[in-house]
């Protein structure tokens, strides 16, 4: 099985059909002159051209191919889809460039990244632990509305989503026993209407809230600190979904981790793996070479095998070569619809150091830039904040994110993939307390501390 485009595609229509109210209601979209002649539909029917034509210049390339070499080959260069099992995607999202690469002779060996075809250390079970909806009252001043629920001790991951009202730019905050605060993108009518905000499973009583925009572009909306962001009053209601962990293998070192919920989700979603020895070392710093694999795992990143290797200091037989070559190739994620984003992950002067740590700035940039969204975040040059309380709070150590990753780092705090170090000092004479915060851009990412923000990610990209 493989996946295709079949969603609000456009084409041809047939007179003589009858049309279906869905591709009435979507022909809204089109130039009223070309309705009588073009239509939208969606499903299988829609995908399967797709595939049949991909598979028709893969026979135009190579005329001796068979169908189980078609079959093959679409299924060996496909992009694996972050979260989905194979059973939901088969082998991933089809990839025509790649299939016809090596149909034609000018590539070869792809599928060793391709999930559904290799063998990994860990394995992880999950199961729906019931699913719970909420309503919560925004006011942009004053009081805003919270809904508390119970988690229990075996629920491996927590997720809330919610369709705000049309105009209404709010963000969901999920708060866990403890008072971690995980919060999801803004919801902005024209790009992202839908929001949605995961974390670690943790048992107690858990609060989800909502807030509104606390900046534009750095400048804070609201410099007195009064209000809960900027927004439009009114309720937000969505579902929080509850996903049990059911049992894993190879994972013998997870037990007592803070982050013992997000590996198992992270193993169960193929995000993450163990290493070879069954153990999951959450302490342990994450490795260049873990973060391409995991990126190429999880995070929608197409294959890439150039003629001429990107980098000389890791040979082509090694396991890891076909996922840092994914990482750094040009328009590798499937975010990118034209192909013209730079590579998730950056060379080292020319080299990939697979052996090397990965600093928080970078992990950033490889995060957003999964997203494809390197528009928004290559040109930043500003201060970088966090919203704390529904305060707009500068930084301490903006200063020290490398100019390059400010808007990564930017974004990766606002769509809620990274999280905040938050300290508080007061002075003798001062009457509060003053809250900073830090990003911390140099210390380097741990094993676990990644399999924290690849679930968020996760749960944002199939957003």
């Amino acid at each position: 099985m493989i996946t295709a485009p079949g969603v609000g595609v456009i084409s041809t229509r047939d007179n003589l059909g009858a049309l279906p109210p869905l591709a009435a209601q979507d022909d809204a979209n089109l130039n009223p002159a070309y309705i009588p002649f073009y239509t939208t539909m969606s499903g299988t029917s829609m995908a399967t051209p797709h595939t049949a034509g991909i598979s028709a210049l893969l026979l135009e390339a190579n005329p001796n191919l068979t169908p189980d070499q078609v079959k093959d080959l679409l299924r060996r260069s496909a992009t694996n889809i972050p979260g989905y099992a194979a059973w939901e995607d088969g082998a991933g999202y089809v990839n025509a460039y790649a299939a016809l690469s090596e149909a034609s002779g000018t590539r070869g060996g792809f599928g060793k990244t391709v999930n559904s075809l290799r063998t990994f250390n860990a394995n992880a079970v999950e199961s729906l632990g019931g699913s719970v909806p909420f309503s919560v009252d925004f006011s942009p001043v004053g009081p805003t509305g919270s809904q508390t629920f119970q988690v229990s001790s075996d629920t491996a991951w927590v997720n809330a989503s919610a369709t705000p009202p049309t105009g209404q730019t709010v963000a969901l905050v999920l708060i866990d026993p403890d008072g971690n605060k995980y919060g999801s993108a803004i919801a902005l009518p024209a790009e992202a209407p839908s929001v949605s905000v995961g974390a670690p499973g943790k048992a107690g009583i858990w609060t989800i809230t909502a807030r509104g925009i606390g900046s534009v572009s750095g400048t804070a909306l609201d410099p007195a600190h009064v209000t809960n962001g900027y927004a439009i009053p009114g309720t937000v209601a969505g579902s929080i979904n509850l996903t049990k962990a059911g049992g894993y293998t190879g994972l013998a070192d997870i037990a007592g981790s803070p982050a013992a919920g997000a590996i198992q989700h992270g193993v169960a979603r193929r995000l993450v793996d163990a290493e070879a020895d069954g153990k999951f070392h959450p302490t342990d710093n994450l490795l260049r070479a873990d973060l391409a694999e995991y990126l190429v795992m999880g995070a929608g990143i197409r294959q890439s095998l150039p003629k001429t290797p990107s980098f000389g200091d890791l040979q082509s037989s090694s396991f890891y070569y076909p996922f840092a070559e994914a990482a750094v190739g040009f328009g590798g994620a499937l975010k990118d619809r034209v192909g013209a984003t730079n590579g998730v992950m950056q060379l080292q002067n020319g080299l990939f150091k697979a052996n090397g740590t990965v600093p928080r700035s970078d992990l950033a940039y490889s995060l957003v830039q999964s997203l494809g969204q390197q528009s928004l975040a290559a040109g930043y040059t500003g201060d970088v904040y966090v919203t704390y309380n529904s305060q707009r709070i500068k930084l301490d150590d903006s200063s020290n994110i490398p100019m390059d990753k400010r808007g990564y780092a930017q974004l990766a705090i606002d769509l809620g993939l990274m999280n905040v170090r938050f300290t508080l000092t007061q002075g003798l004479f001062d009457p509060q307390p003053v809250i900073h915060g830090w990003f911390d851009p140099a210390r380097n990412v741990t094993r676990a501390e990644y399999a924290v923000s690849a679930g968020i990610l996760a749960d944002t990209y199939n957003k």
